[in-house]
């Protein structure tokens, strides 16, 4: 039995050997007792045999229960046994509506690798869609219209979404709506694109004026976003490459704040989407721990071929701004001085610097486990209360930038003495709590680093460019320490702190990102 345990304890990225395999099926009787070997002795089946196919499919219900959200490795792929896949949206439909939304990326890449347009996963998908349109009815229609441009898997999708405003009533009228918005944004955005630079906020607004809309519209973003129009005046084209639209929308709430997004045309969003989502994922992991460490998974939808709307989180600003001039970028005080202008009192202050303790934790971990790269000044904001967050992952799992042979990020992640200096620096009673939090949140994704592995697998169809084949996931396995105990996992993350103190080339790297957008 040790030697299995073993086999057992290996990540989803391990399959089975032969003979591994042919152990684990002959230990079926024994293993049904144990919840997690269901997924490595479905692996194990020979299904070439229909005797073997029969003992399979007779012994998944006497066996133990697995948690639910175990159930997802059993869409991979790998299984793809009819029956093995009903069984496991049988144990997802346990899953309540806000917690099922988390996941329905993962499932619709999921059709991907079912035999027929008509599947068990396709009709599953559609009945959670219909009994919530407002929830998971939503996320679908768009996980699905973002992709009707690749050939392969138009038809299918487009059969599942034509069943879905077939029968979802009043959604409908929402998303064409949204749709026929979607679509003339786009077109604004490409007019911008091809007019002279000194006229991009001219065309914008002149175009913007003319937008056809109806007296009140939900948003992709979310269907609880409701606007009445756009504050024209409010818009502007943002100054990188691509030309985002900077759009501020009048809520259809009058006693409510305006509704800020940004409009990407020709930007890949498909990496922040998944990143984003993890963030999510690992917020509602912490905090189902007691642990709120005030993450910022702002809102993010693809809504086709390189177009994308996310969220704009108001009363913040980048690193890069709060650090001003290059050579400040090797000094520790901006960060403190920022905030300190702006909460005064004492009460506000120590607001402002747990908030930021909290937070820098949380996005220490995420960008850790992920491997978030290009983590610049620019990349990085704090709000005025003190709430510290990431945006802008065009690379993660360990693609990190370099220039020709030079790596310009060789730290784990991006907190320098300027970050500590906030919370009274190294030693300090703060910061010595924000190291326990660190190691806290760590430990915790890594008792749910399987789950983790298995959505960025059931993500490969998509094509995302760093995210091509299962040795890009390896970069979780290897950071998450699988195998170790909390107390090594601890031990661990306090060693890429200090790594992370240390590295000089972070502050250089700043320094140069400043000069190299001065204006």
């Amino acid at each position: 039995m040790e030697y299995l345990e073993q086999v057992l304890s290996e990540s989803p990225l391990k399959l089975p050997t032969d003979e591994e395999k042919w152990r684990l099926w002959e230990a079926r009787e024994i293993l049904k007792k144990n919840p997690k070997a269901l997924p490595k002795v479905m692996l194990s089946v020979p299904w070439q045999y229909p005797y073997a196919v029969y003992l399979a499919h007779s012994i998944i219900p006497k066996w133990k229960e697995p948690e639910t959200l175990d159930a997802i490795e059993l869409l991979d792929f790998n299984y793809s046994s009819e029956h093995v896949r009903r069984y496991a949206l049988k144990l997802l439909d346990k899953l309540p509506d806000n917690t099922f939304a988390d996941f329905v990326l993962q499932l619709v890449q999921t059709l991907k690798y079912e035999l027929y347009h008509d599947s068990p996963l396709s009709r599953y998908l559609l009945k959670r869609g219909l009994r919530s349109t407002h929830i998971i009815g939503h996320i679908l229609f768009w996980h699905l219209k973002a992709e009707m441009h690749v050939p392969y898997i138009r038809e299918r999708y487009g059969i599942i979404l034509e069943e879905y405003l077939r029968n979802c009533g009043g959604h409908r009228r929402e998303l064409l709506k949204q749709s026929g918005i979607v679509g003339q944004l786009y077109s604004i955005a490409m007019k911008v694109k091809e007019a002279k630079s000194e006229d991009h906020l001219k065309v914008l607004r002149e175009e913007l004026s003319k937008l056809r809309h109806p007296p009140k519209f939900t948003l992709p973003l979310s269907p609880k976003m409701e606007v009445k129009g756009v504050l024209v005046d409010k818009c502007k084209v943002m100054d990188s490459k691509k030309l985002p639209l900077w759009l501020v929308f009048e809520n259809a709430d009058e006693t409510a704040a305006p509704v800020f997004v940004m409009f990407k045309a020709g930007d890949d969003i498909r990496q922040d989407l998944l990143t984003l989502q993890m963030l999510k994922i690992m917020d509602k992991l912490w905090k189902h721990e007691g642990l709120d460490l005030h993450m910022q998974p702002y809102g993010c939808v693809c809504l086709g071929d390189m177009i994308g709307m996310i969220e704009i989180v108001l009363n913040s600003t980048t690193i890069a701004k709060i650090t001003g001039k290059a050579l400040h970028a090797f000094s520790d005080e901006p960060i403190y001085n920022w905030l300190k202008l702006h909460n005064t009192t004492d009460n506000e202050w120590i607001t402002a610097v747990n908030n930021f303790a909290l937070s820098s934790a949380g996005y220490c971990v995420a960008t850790y486990v992920l491997g978030i790269g290009d983590r610049h000044n620019d990349n990085i904001m704090v709000t005025k209360k003190g709430d510290l967050f990431h945006i802008d992952f065009g690379h993660f799992l360990g693609n990190y930038k370099s220039f020709l042979l030079y790596k310009r990020e060789t730290a784990p992640f991006v907190f320098t003495t300027m970050y500590a200096y906030v919370m009274g620096g190294e030693g300090s009673t703060k910061y010595i709590e924000f190291s326990e939090n660190c190691c806290a949140a760590y430990n915790i994704i890594r008792q749910h680093g399987k789950l983790l592995i298995n959505l960025f697998l059931l993500m490969l169809a998509t094509g995302i460019p760093e995210l091509r084949s299962s040795n890009d996931v390896k970069w979780i396995e290897n950071c998450l320490k699988l195998k170790g105990t909390d107390e090594e996992g601890s031990a661990h993350f306090r060693e890429q702190l200090k790594k992370s103190l240390s590295n000089t080339k972070t502050n250089i790297n700043n320094a140069l990102h400043i000069i190299a957008h001065q204006k």
